[in-house]
């Protein structure tokens, strides 16, 4: 219910926060480039971050129409297929 249309906005910035704060603990954004500035690894976690979010709250409002595994799968998949081309967004 918190990520649903009528969900808390406050909960939706908390997890997108938390979800950034993940991905630089866990380097995931080194993996594109060790050369990126501190603002372009900024850049890359909140819109990494903001895909996850979306994503689940996609899959809940749609009624969740795919697996857990599927759902993570597909998310997985483009957050690499980001990171795999963020190097060329100088």
């Amino acid at each position: 219910m918190l990520l649903g249309k009528k969900g808390s906005s406050w909960f939706v910035a908390k997890m997108r926060t938390s979800i950034a704060e993940k991905l630089n603990e866990r380097a995931l954004i080194a993996y594109a480039d060790k050369n990126f500035s501190s603002m372009q690894r900024s850049f890359l976690t909140d819109l990494i971050a903001g895909l996850v979010v979306d994503a689940i709250r996609w899959w809940l409002e749609q009624g969740r129409p795919y697996t857990p595994e599927q759902i993570a799968t597909r998310v997985y998949h483009m957050i690499f297929a980001i990171l795999k081309d963020a190097h060329t967004w100088h």
